[in-house]
């Protein structure tokens, strides 16, 4: 699994890409929730289903996050999924490490982008 994590590290050329998915809605306020290190937020499936979609990022890539009831994967272009973990609010982490996503997600719950981050 480690070789996964590097192989989708090591095709990042950038470590932080921002990618939207839809607009939100005119005047509608971002979300956000303060971080408290090492730990994990449980989401409703509701909430998890807020973020599941395609993100078309800066270099061209595209991130799928999709998931079931308990659970949601991230992945880029063809690499395999890996499984992510709410931190707080809209930044997840993989549970492999060595990946944090952070979405741009508004009040009203809608998602408008990401931004790709590889942690160090």
């Amino acid at each position: 699994m480690r070789t996964v994590l590097l192989s989708l590290l090591a095709a990042s050329t950038v470590l932080a890409l921002p990618a939207a998915a839809q607009a939100a809605p005119a005047g509608s306020a971002l979300t956000t929730r303060q971080i408290v290190p090492g730990v994990r937020v449980k989401l409703s499936a509701a909430d998890r289903d807020d973020f599941k979609g395609q993100y078309d990022l800066a270099d061209g890539r595209t991130l799928t996050v999709s998931g079931d009831a308990r659970r949601l994967l991230a992945q880029l272009d063809s690499q395999p999924a890996l499984e992510i973990e709410a931190l707080a609010g809209a930044q997840f982490v993989a549970r492999e490490g060595g990946l944090r996503l952070q979405f741009e997600q508004h009040a009203n719950g809608s998602v408008s982008g990401v931004n790709v981050i590889a942690s160090r």
